[in-house]
């Protein structure tokens, strides 16, 4: 993306140059007057304040904030970084909440919910896997071999338990 503030050294200390022509074009200008002393001076300035803008306009958006500023974004929105979770990972994450926001229990929502669980990977919804009104979770647990046992599988199901809609039925399997 090509930056929106940024100038560099030179075109910023040539155009106070010009102007400083366009006021008073019998000045000396060149290069080691004080004009251009003074006007270096200022264009360096100038220039770490339009890094400084680049900078932060960078920051609004998660998908171009550094790692701290994504996870800001992410935390705000309830979503933290797991253990062994890469930048990209978490942006993933954040992305898909903010694409697919909370919506009460449906076929989204199973997943992200079984991913907020330590020791998940990754989780898949199979809606009416087992009859109208019935959601099946599929996880792949954070392991060697990506098998959950017990411990994992019954955490995830009473996580899910607390926060799914009253009438769904979901049962452990």
């Amino acid at each position: 993306m090509e930056s929106k503030f940024l100038k560099d050294f030179d075109t910023i200390l040539n155009e106070i140059l010009v102007d400083y022509r366009a006021q008073a074009p019998d000045a000396d200008t060149s290069k080691g007057s004080l004009i251009f002393i003074k006007s270096a001076c200022q264009a360096s300035a100038l220039w770490g304040a339009y890094r400084y803008q680049e900078w932060i306009s960078d920051q609004i958006f998660a998908d171009t904030a550094d790692a701290a500023n994504m996870e800001h974004h992410a935390w705000i929105r309830g979503i933290t970084r797991r253990a062994g979770e890469t930048d990209d990972q978490l942006l993933a994450r954040y992305m898909d909440d903010l694409r697919r926001p909370p919506a009460g229990g449906n076929k989204y929502d199973y997943p992200k919910w079984a991913l907020e669980v330590a020791g998940v990977l990754e989780a898949y919804c199979v809606p009416h896997g087992q009859g109208l009104g019935s959601v099946d979770v599929v996880i792949v647990a954070d392991n060697d071999t990506g098998v959950p046992d017990q411990a994992l599988i019954d955490t995830v199901f009473a996580y899910i338990e607390d926060l799914r809609p009253a009438g769904m039925r979901y049962r452990q399997a």
